[in-house]
Formats: structure tokens, C-alpha cells, sequence
């Protein structure tokens, strides 16, 4: 049983580490959406929500079975736990972008708009601060 908990726990591991991947290109793309004016990227970003949410599903019944067949204690417990914290935090990320990109569509609509430079800041450290949480969870 301890080889079926450690392989699930692993699967576990890629799976958050490629959703992570995946939702900070949506978060790069609706930046790079939003300062460019980009309506085609802001598109494909609204096009990847759907994605980025049947992931999140998939992911969170993955550890909900983790849980119930193998009923993990200690470390494991707690991986399985914040897999599933993260698992909903990077959803939510995920829909945020998809709102950035949805405000681009409707901002182009009245032609060119200039932005604070507060929020290419925010945007790039947004991106710098999803970049550490992969790298962090990669190293452990």
C-alpha cells in the first residue's frame, strides 16, 4: 500500500506543478493582452478558462480519492491538503485572468486606452510571485 500512496502522491505532485504551468501562462497571456491591447490574446485566455477549470475538478476528486483509499496521515496529509489549497487558489487566478482579458475585449472597444504604470507593476510581480510558488513547490 505504501508504493500506491507514494506513486498517487507523486501524480499528485506533476499534476499541480503542469496546473501551476498552465495558469501562469493565462496570467503572462492577459498581461501581455492587457498592455498590448490585444483582443486575439485576450480571447484565447477567455478560451483556456474553461480548461483551466475542468483541471481544477479533476485535480481536487484526485486528492479527494488520495484521501478516502489510502487515508494519508502526517506529511502526506498534509501534501494532499495544501494540493488541494492550491488546487483552488490557482483557479481563482485562473478566472482572474480570464476577467483581465475580458476587460481588455470590452476596453479596445472604444479604441486605445492608456494604463497606470502601477499596473505593469503589479502584473509583473503577480507573475514573478506565481513563478516562485512553482519553483518552490518543484524543490520540494
Amino acid at each position: 500500500m505504501t508504493r500506491h500512496i507514494e506513486h498517487h502522491i507523486a501524480q499528485l505532485k506533476d499534476s499541480i506543478l503542469r496546473f501551476g504551468t498552465i495558469v501562469e501562462e493565462s496570467i503572462s497571456l492577459s498581461n501581455t493582452a492587457l498592455f498590448k491591447q490585444d483582443v486575439v490574446l485576450a480571447q484565447k485566455v477567455m478560451a483556456n478558462d474553461a480548461e483551466i477549470d475542468r483541471i481544477e475538478v479533476e485535480l481536487e476528486e484526485e486528492c479527494l480519492k488520495v484521501l478516502a483509499l489510502y487515508q494519508p496521515v502526517a506529511a502526506d496529509l498534509r501534501f494532499v491538503v495544501a494540493v488541494l489549497k492550491i488546487n483552488n487558489d490557482l483557479e481563482r487566478i485562473g478566472d482572474l485572468a480570464s476577467n483581465i482579458a475580458k476587460t481588455v475585449s470590452r476596453l479596445t472597444t472604444t479604441g486605445p486606452f492608456k494604463l497606470p504604470q502601477e499596473i505593469s507593476i503589479m502584473g509583473y510581480c503577480l507573475a514573478n510571485n506565481c513563478d516562485c510558488v512553482t519553483t518552490c513547490q518543484q524543490n520540494r
